[in-house]
Parts: C-alpha cells; sequence; structure tokens
C-alpha cells in the first residue's frame, strides 16, 4: 500500500472496535516503525488502559513475532497489529553492516513466523493485521512489490490495497485540510467476494465516518429507498420515515443511536448473505441524480 495512505489509521479503528465488541480480551499493537503516537490513538477511540491495551516497540522481526506468538496463546488478544512488515528488520540485517549481503532474510522469517502464527491465530480466534508498503521494483519492467517475501500474500484471508485520494478541506477555511478520500480494493478474499472495491473518507483524529458510511450501504442495498432528493426508510419502531436529502438521514443516524443500530443490522444481515449491491448502472444513475441536485 502507499504511504500516507490511512493504513495505520485503519489499525487504530480496527483497535477500538474490537475494544467495545470484546471489552473482556485485549489489543496488542507491534509498533515496529517505533512511528506510533499514543494520544493520537485515543482520539480514534483507542483506550489506552494497560488492562485492555498493550503496546510494544521491538527493534528487530524476530522479536516482534516472539512477542505477537507469546500474547497470542494466551488466548486474551482480540487483536494484533503489526505496523509495519515494510519497516521491520531481522537481527541478522541488524547486526551486518551497510554493505553486507543479507536479501532474503526478511523472507525467511515470516514464512517461519507465520505459518506458526496463523494455526494459532485460528485455535485463538485472533484477528492479526500486518501492514505492509507497496515498492517500486528494481527492474526495467517496472512494477510494484510488498517486502517480506510472499509468505504474507499466502497466509492473509484477506488482502486489502489502499490508495489516497483528493484532501477534504473545511467547508469555512480552504486550506485546512480536514481529512482524505481512501480508495480501497480487496485483492485477495478468502472470506466474502473478492476484487470488490470502494471509497471512504477519512477523517484526520476522528477515523472513518461510519454513518455516512452505512448510509450509503443502505442506498445501495436497497434498505432505504431514493426517489428524486427524498430517501424512505423503515424505523427501529416499524414507522416509515421520510427525509429530503442524505446529509439529513447521516444527522438522523448520527443523533439517533438506535435508528442507526437498526439500520446497521440490516446492512449487516445483507453482507452475510453475500447480497448483491445495485448495479454499476443504477448507482451511476444515482450520482447523476446528486449531482443535477447540487
Amino acid at each position: 500500500m502507499p504511504e500516507a495512505c490511512g493504513k495505520s489509521s485503519f489499525c487504530y479503528s480496527v483497535c477500538a472496535e474490537a475494544q467495545q465488541q470484546y471489552p473482556e480480551k485485549l489489543v496488542l499493537y507491534v509498533d515496529i516503525e517505533q512511528a506510533a503516537h499514543l494520544s493520537y490513538m485515543e482520539q480514534f477511540g483507542v483506550d489506552l488502559d494497560p488492562d485492555k491495551f498493550i503496546f510494544v516497540q521491538p527493534n528487530s522481526i524476530e522479536e516482534a513475532l516472539t512477542i505477537i506468538h507469546s500474547y497470542t496463546e494466551t488466548g486474551l488478544i482480540s487483536v494484533v497489529v503489526l505496523d509495519s512488515v515494510g519497516a521491520s528488520m531481522t537481527e541478522d540485517q541488524i547486526e551486518k553492516g551497510y554493505d553486507e549481503n543479507t536479501m532474503g532474510s526478511l523472507a525467511k522469517k515470516m514464512s517461519v513466523g507465520l505459518n506458526k502464527l496463523k494455526n494459532l491465530a485460528n485455535e485463538t480466534s485472533t484477528l492479526m493485521i500486518f501492514v505492509n508498503q507497496v515498492y517500486a521494483k528494481m527492474s526495467y519492467m517496472g512494477g510494484e512489490e510488498t517486502k517480506g517475501g510472499r509468505a504474507l500474500k499466502y497466509t492473509a484471508s484477506l488482502r486489502i490495497k489502499f490508495t489516497k485520494r483528493d484532501l477534504l478541506t473545511g467547508e469555512g477555511d480552504k486550506e485546512k485540510v480536514i481529512g482524505q478520500g481512501l480508495s480501497y480494493k480487496f485483492v485477495k478474499n478468502k472470506v466474502g467476494q473478492p476484487y470488490t472495491s470502494g471509497e471512504t473518507i477519512l477523517y484526520f483524529g476522528k477515523g472513518f465516518d461510519k454513518y455516512s458510511e452505512v448510509v450509503e450501504m443502505a442506498v445501495g442495498y436497497g434498505i432505504i429507498k431514493r426517489g428524486g432528493a427524498w430517501y424512505n426508510f423503515t424505523s427501529s419502531t416499524g414507522e416509515e420515515i421520510k427525509l429530503q436529502g442524505k446529509d439529513k438521514v447521516i444527522d438522523l443516524c448520527r443523533n439517533m443511536e438506535p435508528e442507526f443500530i437498526h439500520l446497521q443490522k440490516q446492512v449487516l444481515d445483507v453482507l452475510t448473505s453475500n447480497q448483491q449491491l445495485l448495479s454499476e448502472d443504477e448507482i451511476e444513475e444515482i450520482k447523476k441524480e446528486e449531482a443535477e441536485e447540487e
């Protein structure tokens, strides 16, 4: 994944969500980049209580994998994040000089480590996230590659590629950047449909806007019916709600948690049933109508 495209921010959001869904378990964050800022994590909702969050900064990939293995086998970890493979070095690379050849050493360590961890993750129901970066190939053919060999590609159940898009500025101050658009693509998916893609917005210091995302998906799945500028859906109490403009639907979800949970549950039910979104033509038609209204 390219630089500055929201990879770490995505991990912060996952950690915060895991703490809410599994309060009896801990989150392990392995910052091998030595670059994570704890106070910034808090802005994403991460609870830094030592009884809920473990933060370590190992020097080598061997040390990182050993720490992950030791904590995971306790069965008390819900999510493990290693940030990142691209910044990892083996002990051999650390000890040798800058001009000494250590080609393939990281790939070998990753291959052995992942083979040990994959079974452990399954036995303890632990989600493991390994962040990586995309690098240009040193070849006349060009192209891209990721660091750490191919073991991670083979072992992973899910691989998501993030790409940064346009920056988002404030309404009153166009010079103030408050977020950026992100596009993502599931380049591997063993638990769902692969090669699907989408777009979202990352708000700096806040994370992703779950309210607007749920509303977007609800419209895409037909849970919220759209007719012109009007949006219709059934409330949590069974009443019909009709609002003008998508922003008002998002504001309703933001201010009325029961309605948001109701819509979110319907979206999740559709996702688990593998129902397809509206066709690309239908989505394009909706976008055209929204652009005309603006």
